[in-house]
């Protein structure tokens, strides 16, 4: 495939006589004055099992990322080799508002995830 030459993307510079690029929508810089296309979308895990109330990801000790998320009644791990959400809720569960969010942080190895209404959890 031919590579169309653009200018530099540009578009803090006035549009009269810019000589770069002042617009690059769905494009990524390839090399000096060219760009190439983005791919397509496509799905990476399944879906939780109601709205996601908050996400996170972290890193372990041997440098793979862990993913967390939340919904207003359970907490889950993303497994890596199936990509599926794990559900890691305690047994009788959350009760997160539909305006709360979950939060989380890393404190050494552990996640500590917080919705402000029932106690602090952690994995």
């Amino acid at each position: 495939m031919p590579i169309i030459p653009f200018g530099q993307f540009s578009p803090d510079l006035p549009a009269l006589e810019n000589p770069g690029a002042l617009q690059a929508k769905n494009v990524y810089s390839r090399s000096v004055g060219s760009y190439g296309p983005l791919a397509s979308l496509s799905a990476y895990s399944g879906a939780l099992t109601a709205r996601c109330q908050g996400m996170y990801s972290a890193l372990d000790n041997d440098g793979n990322t862990q993913v967390f998320a939340g919904d207003a009644t359970k907490l889950y791990k993303l497994t890596a080799a199936s990509t599926t959400w794990e559900d890691v809720s305690k047994a009788a569960g959350y009760t997160t508002s539909s305006d709360e969010q979950w939060r989380f942080i890393q404190y050494g190895l552990r996640i500590i995830a917080a919705n402000f209404t029932d106690a602090i959890q952690s994995y």
